[in-house]
């Protein structure tokens, strides 16, 4: 194989890779916004229903001032998303510790540790964990840990009885279930979506890229086309494997 023809074999992979790469991120940060959009309806809803229905006093001009401010994030996210440029895993970071943000503020307006709420940390450490890679996750973990740490020292006292034995009759239990459901739903829908948004491999194509050169170079497999030599540990093998490294270290790193 001469090096023109090589050369343009390298490319063609790399590049489906970098596509591949930005549409996945364009994906993921399409259901974070979907995600902020739901947490901006429910945050809605549980004002509505904790404020009026339940007759527990809130200050809503707080909370809904941070409604506010979650919707116009999510509106120059979505703006962003548009641009269809490649998405960063700092963009995605950002984006989960202002949730992570807003959720801490709601929640220091409506009891705090004691509002049954709080469990959606989970949920948005789970999704970073799909989303995000070693640092940033763990970024995540120490920062949601760090707010309910807080928050069960300092919030805004919200007369809520944390009164188990009433059962359904209990709005705290209520809200544990509810909040458990959410959880879980969520869950399920969003990590799946997810992890479609992910490849099968580092980079789709690679593996069978660098498996064609190997042949290619490869005087016997290149003859034999009846036997599988990838795993002898002859040149075939060996080039297969280092070139099938470097083609997922550049299409990463670019």
């Amino acid at each position: 194989m001469n090096r023109s023809t090589f050369s343009k074999a390298l490319q063609q992979p790399v590049s489906k890779a970098s596509s591949a790469n930005t549409s996945a991120g364009l994906r993921n940060l399409h259901q974070l916004i979907q995600l902020r959009w739901i947490a901006v309806v429910g945050q809605l809803l549980t004002i509505q229903a904790t404020h009026y229905s339940l007759g527990l006093p809130l200050p809503l001009q707080a909370m809904l001032s941070i409604v506010a401010g979650m919707v116009v994030f999510n509106i120059a996210s979505l703006l962003r998303w548009r641009t269809r440029r490649g998405v960063h895993d700092v963009e995605l970071f950002i984006g989960l510790l202002i949730d992570v943000a807003a959720l801490t503020a709601q929640l220091y307006l409506s009891g705090g540790i004691g509002n049954p709420f709080v469990f959606l940390y989970l949920l948005q450490i789970a999704v970073g964990a799909m989303l995000l890679r070693g640092g940033y996750i763990w970024s995540i973990v120490v920062v949601a840990s760090a707010c309910v740490v807080l928050l069960a020292q300092h919030s805004q006292p919200l007369p809520l009885a944390t009164n188990v034995r009433d059962g359904w009759a209990s709005p705290y239990v209520l809200g544990l279930l509810v909040c458990f459901m959410l959880n879980a739903i969520l869950v399920v829908v969003f990590i799946t979506r997810i992890s479609h948004n992910l490849p099968g491999h580092p980079v789709d194509g690679i593996p069978s890229f660098a498996h064609r050169i190997g042949r290619a170079e490869d005087p016997d497999l290149t003859h034999d086309h009846g036997a599988d030599h990838s795993d002898d540990g002859g040149p075939g093998a060996w080039r297969r494997e280092l070139l099938g490294w470097d083609v997922v270290k550049l299409a990463h790193d670019g």
